[in-house]
Parts: structure tokens; sequence; C-alpha cells
């Protein structure tokens, strides 16, 4: 049931969205918060985005889009490195999917 399932979605992904960085920066999280922040695939995601639209710009205030970059702790060095953890998190979680549904399956059965 769709209805049900964006019920159910919805407050898990917020907390992931919330501690990414986006609404909360990681500087203003408070520190027995950090875990969740590394945790947060958003962050990956996130980071990649702002690598990708800041570095390299110059900006019409005198601003380097990298020196933005740098106060945030990205650095174009960054990307392989969060694409890649983004993969693992996503291997991660269909191998856990996958032993779960054979699990549930194999009650279902008996």
């Amino acid at each position: 049931d769709f209805k049900q399932a964006r019920q159910t979605i919805l407050p898990m992904l917020q907390v992931p969205l919330l501690l990414s960085g986006y609404l909360l920066p990681k500087n203003d999280l408070p520190n027995f918060l950090e875990w969740a922040y590394w945790l947060s695939p958003f962050q990956y995601a996130q980071s990649i985005i702002l690598i990708n639209e800041f570095d390299g710009r110059n900006f019409s205030d005198g601003v380097a889009g990298s020196d933005y970059l740098h106060e945030q702790g990205l650095g174009s060095e960054d990307v392989a490195r969060n694409f890649g953890l983004m993969i693992a998190m996503l291997v991660g979680l269909l191998i856990a999917a996958y032993f779960g549904a054979q699990r549930r399956f194999r009650t279902i059965v008996k």
C-alpha cells in the first residue's frame, strides 16, 4: 500500500536529512550526534554537489569557490571517496534487504 509505505518512510528519512549538514551544519551539531552525520548518505551526496558547484569558480564579491569548500572541510579529492562510500552503503543496504527478505520468506513458507 503506497499510503502506508509513505507514512513509514518519511519519518525514517527526516532524521538523516536533518543531520546531513543541509539544514544543520556539521559544526552546529552537538558532539553526541556527530556519528549520525557520518552515517547519513545524504551528506555524502550533498558534499559531491557542493564540490561540483563551487570548485574552480570565482564570485563577483571576490570570494573563490575553493575557499568556501575549504571552510566546509571539502576538496575536489573528496568526490571519489564520497561516491564510493555512497555505493558501499547501497550495497550494504541491498545485502541486508536480501537476507531480511530471505529470512521473512522462510518463516512465511513454514
